[in-house]
C-alpha cells in the first residue's frame, strides 16, 4: 500500500502527521498531544451507549459547508471525543435536527450548544420542543474568540482527548488567526477548505465547560 503513496501522504494517513499551517492558532504539537490512539471515533448511533455525562456541539453548515454534530463524554475534568457525524453539503436542517434528537435519546445530553448564526430562532426552538437541552450561540468575532480560547485551554491543560482523525486534525491546525483593530482575534481557514468539525468540537467543549462552571457557581452561592 505504501508504494502507492507519497511519504507525506503516508505519514498523514498512518502516523498522525500533517502539514503545519502558517499562523496556526493550534500548533501541530498541541493537537498531537491530545490524540489518544486507543480511542475510536464513531459516527453511528446503532450501538448501545454506555452511561456517561455527555455534551453536544453542532455547527450548522450553509450551502457550501457541512453540518457537523459532535459529542463529548465528561469524566471529572476530562473530556473525551466519542462521536462525530459530518453531513453532506446541502443536507436540510430538518434532517440535522432529527439526528440531534435521535442522538439525545441515546446520549441524554446534559447540554447541547448549536451555532445559531443564519439559522435563527426556529431551529433552536424546534430542538427545545423535542426536549433537547439546547442553547444557541451566534458567531461573532468575540464569541468565536471565546469558543476557540476555551478549546485551546482544554487542550493545553490536557483535559481533552480525541481519536486520530485526519480531517479533524487538519481543520484544527489550518485555523489561522490575526488581531483586529479592536484587539480581538479574527479566525480564518484556507480557501477551499472547511472548518465545520473544528467549530462543532469547540461548541461541545464550550457546552461541557460552561455547564460545569455554572453548576459550580450555583453550589458556591448556596
Amino acid at each position: 500500500m505504501r508504494r502507492n503513496m507519497t511519504e507525506q501522504a503516508y505519514r498523514m494517513e498512518y502516523e498522525a502527521e500533517f502539514a503545519e499551517a502558517a499562523d496556526s492558532y493550534f500548533s501541530q504539537d498541541l493537537i498531537r498531544s491530545c490524540v489518544d490512539p486507543n480511542l475510536k471515533l464513531t459516527s453511528t448511533l446503532e450501538h448501545q451507549i454506555p452511561e456517561g455525562e455527555y455534551y453536544c456541539g453542532c455547527d450548522f453548515g450553509k450551502l457550501q459547508d457541512h453540518s457537523v454534530v459532535t459529542v463529548l463524554n465528561r469524566d471529572g475534568d476530562k473530556l473525551e471525543l466519542v462521536y462525530m457525524n459530518e453531513f453532506p453539503t446541502e443536507t436540510p436542517y430538518t434532517n440535522v435536527i432529527g439526528h440531534i434528537v435521535r442522538a439525545h435519546e441515546g446520549f441524554q445530553f446534559r447540554s447541547a450548544h448549536v451555532d445559531q448564526t443564519g439559522v435563527g430562532e426556529p431551529v433552536l426552538e424546534e430542538l427545545k420542543n423535542q426536549n433537547v437541552p439546547a442553547e444557541g450561540l451566534v458567531f461573532t468575532v468575540k464569541t468565536k474568540e471565546e469558543l476557540l480560547s476555551c478549546l485551546k485551554i482544554a487542550m493545553e491543560q490536557k483535559r481533552l482527548s480525541i481519536p486520530y482523525h485526519l480531517r479533524l486534525c487538519q481543520q484544527i491546525n489550518e485555523q489561522k488567526c490575526a488581531y483586529t483593530k479592536s484587539g480581538h482575534l479574527q479566525f480564518s481557514h484556507p480557501e477551499g477548505s472547511h472548518d465545520d468539525m473544528l467549530w462543532s468540537l469547540a461548541l461541545a467543549v464550550w457546552a461541557a465547560t460552561m455547564r460545569r462552571e455554572t453548576q459550580a457557581k450555583i453550589v458556591k452561592a448556596w
